[in-house]
């Protein structure tokens, strides 16, 4: 990704809190801030296209508590009209957060600070700046916070249908979450923590809990074991239980949700039988297979495997035939697109016109881990949303695989990536396999054309406004 965040550093925030609130908070779809605030609901972006939702699927998407500072991509910036679900990241928990304190010292400094008081496994917000105190127009002193989660609040109102959950966890942030998942004391104290924090801010619908990864391979080595799977599908029981006994003071529907490897390796691992009666939807995060470092090349986010993949169970198809194979009903499974694209450069030992047959000294430098956007590849190395190229690179396709990626064999630079085109493909799997709709990480690397090619890969058809 380009801003990959997600999956690696988290950027230094302002400060970091969460608004203590009573815990009898009216629970209500918004808060009391005023519904009729000039210019919402927001238009469109000029690249988004507004689509007639006629499968029913989901059409999901993540947003950046960070992306709203760098690059500057606001709640008013959200195609809501084009969505079903947004998730929120990230929610934090306090504990012992080693990946975080590698990858952002100062923002675990932070963190510990706003965590001086309540007990590990409490959820907290990352800034609480962003979230809460930073002034948007319409903002005005009767309102109980303001900030990210107060534009949140207006975005719900006008736009009802939509649903927004807070994710949990994260690349650099899912540590306290193998307490959580093994340890029933620990996960009593995050589930009360959750529960009040939606309760609170109830513009939420839910929760989206992004353990990465039960069984091990996180951020932090040495996490992880073989009771996480099963510990993963207690949690789920759990906390929809505690949404169950919410939803009856409320009077409102919840959602669970997780977002998932994509991988068979790290699948394989959870409890699926005993996890995914709980479950609403199962995210696959069917991107970065391959990249973030490794010198070993592969479509990122391919749908199906490449005929000379250079490992197994590296692909969208792959993962989803595994749920299904383990009674995982397929409308609770998501398939998930990437805006962005990951990278190498120095690609040497090229056979005929596959340069996925070379091998690469090097990610590309540009970006995070090897990593950039789709609206800068875009704009930079293809030249639009269904042009051939530009800059010296071609847009290739692998038809065994369905997935796009562009080359440039003068600089020897390689880049895997989601089009138009190979979302357009993920929409029509999903279709034919009838599985429960498709998901973005995330928001702020698009200009549009990405998202509305996941509502034609559904057979979406453009509406006049």
């Amino acid at each position: 990704m380009i801003n990959l965040t997600r999956k690696l550093v988290q950027p230094v925030v302002c400060a970091i809190g969460f608004l203590s609130l009573s815990a009898n908070a009216q629970s209500v779809p918004a808060p009391d801030v005023d519904p009729a605030i000039s210019g919402w609901p927001h238009a469109l972006k000029p690249h988004n296209l507004p689509f007639s939702h006629t499968s029913g699927k989901k059409v999901g998407a993540y947003f950046t508590e960070w992306g709203t500072v760098n690059p500057g991509f606001q709640v008013a910036d959200i195609p809501a009209q084009n969505l079903t679900h947004l998730y929120y990241a990230f929610i934090p928990v306090c504990g012992n957060n080693p990946s975080l304190q590698s990858a952002n010292p100062q923002g675990h400094a932070l963190l510990v600070r706003q965590c001086a008081g309540k007990p590990d496994y409490s959820v907290v917000i990352h800034d609480k700046f962003a979230a809460l105190e930073k002034s948007y127009p319409g903002d005005h002193s009767g309102q109980p916070y303001r900030g990210i989660f107060g534009q949140l609040s207006r975005l719900k109102q006008v736009h009802p249908h939509l649903k927004i959950l807070p994710s949990v966890g994260g690349w650099t942030l899912s540590d306290p979450l193998y307490d959580i998942g093994t340890e029933p004391a620990a996960r009593a104290v995050f589930i009360d923590s959750i529960i009040g924090f939606i309760r609170t801010y109830d513009f939420f619908d839910g929760i989206d809990i992004d353990w990465e990864f039960p069984g091990g391979g996180g951020a932090t080595a040495g996490l992880g074991s073989p009771q996480d799977g099963a510990g993963f599908a207690i949690l789920m029981r759990e906390l929809r239980l505690a949404l169950n006994q919410l939803a009856a003071e409320t009077g409102r529907e919840y959602e669970l949700a997780a977002a998932m490897s994509g991988g068979l390796e790290k699948l394989r691992l959870i409890d699926w039988e005993q996890a995914a009666p709980h479950m609403d939807y199962i995210n696959l995060m069917t991107y970065d297979y391959y990249g973030a470092g490794s010198k070993l090349m592969g479509h990122h986010t391919g749908l199906f495997a490449a005929a000379a993949a250079a490992n197994t169970g590296r692909s969208a198809d792959e993962a989803v035939q595994y749920l299904l194979s383990r009674g995982v009903p397929p409308g609770k499974v998501t398939l998930g697109v990437a805006m962005y694209g990951r990278g190498w450069q120095d690609v040497n030992g090229v056979k005929g016109n596959n340069p996925f047959s070379g091998s690469a000294t090097a990610s590309i430098s540009e970006g995070e881990a090897g990593s950039l956007n789709y609206k800068q590849l875009e704009a930079n190395f293809i030249g639009g949303s269904e042009a051939s190229g530009i800059n010296g690179f071609t847009v290739g396709w692998d038809d065994n695989a369905k997935a796009s990626y562009i080359w440039n064999p003068a600089t020897n630079t390689l880049i895997s990536l989601d089009t138009p085109r190979s979302v357009r493909a993920k929409g029509a799997y999903i279709l034919q396999h009838q599985l429960g709709g498709i998901f973005a990480w995330e928001l702020a690397g698009d200009n549009g054309h990405i998202l509305n090619a996941m509502h034609q890969g559904l057979d979406h058809s453009h509406k006049k406004e």
